[in-house]
């Protein structure tokens, strides 16, 4: 088997991450930390939301911090959660819109009104800590993508929404965006990632 070949065979039989280690070194890591896979499955699916399924799709640590790279499947509007645990916790998700029909307003006034109006929502008055909402990439006048950001604090992911509360939130950004749509309907299709991209 060439070397392209073992690659994508590891990858398949392990997943991606081991796609660069030897047969050998694959099999010993997932024979060795196997159970924090197992664990990392119950702690996302218990708080993010057992309905959908879930990847950790890259990761990375530092001395004082773990951020995982989570991709969203089965969902509606969430594509990507970004979780980073050091003192407080930080979340990112994105969420993308795209092959918008042709609107009533200037894009730049539908981007405003988003925006706007998002002040008002995912606001955690007991703990007061507003969810910031960002445009991260737009191409005018058929895509954006939005990141939007939250901060928590307390143990391990309280605090944090489910995917549930995700959608709904960007179920709103859908609302307003459908609004301005004209005379066409909008429906939105969330991309499908590829593994191990």
């Amino acid at each position: 088997m060439d070397d392209d070949a073992a690659r994508d065979a590891r990858g398949k039989k392990y997943g991606w991450w081991a796609s660069n280690l030897s047969d050998a070194e694959a099999e010993e890591t997932s024979r060795d930390y196997g159970k924090i896979a197992l664990l990392f499955k119950h702690i996302i699916t218990d708080y993010f939301g057992k309905n959908y399924t879930y990847s950790i799709e890259d990761s990375e640590y530092g001395d004082n911090y773990l951020h995982l790279e989570i991709y969203v499947d089965g969902n509606t509007f969430v594509d990507t959660i970004g979780v980073t645990f050091r003192e407080t916790k930080g979340l990112m998700v994105t969420a993308s819109f795209e092959d918008l029909p042709p609107l009533d307003c200037e894009f730049d006034d539908l981007l405003e009104e988003i925006d706007s109006k998002a002040a008002e929502w995912g606001y955690d008055a007991d703990l007061d800590v507003p969810w910031e909402l960002e445009v991260s990439d737009t191409n005018e006048p058929d895509y954006i993508s939005y990141t939007l950001t939250i901060h928590a604090y307390g143990k391990l992911f309280d605090g944090l929404p489910t995917v549930d509360e995700l959608d709904e939130y960007f179920g709103k950004v859908n609302d307003i965006i459908v609004s301005h749509c004209k005379g066409t309907k909008y429906r939105h299709k969330k991309k499908t990632a590829k593994k191990g991209s």
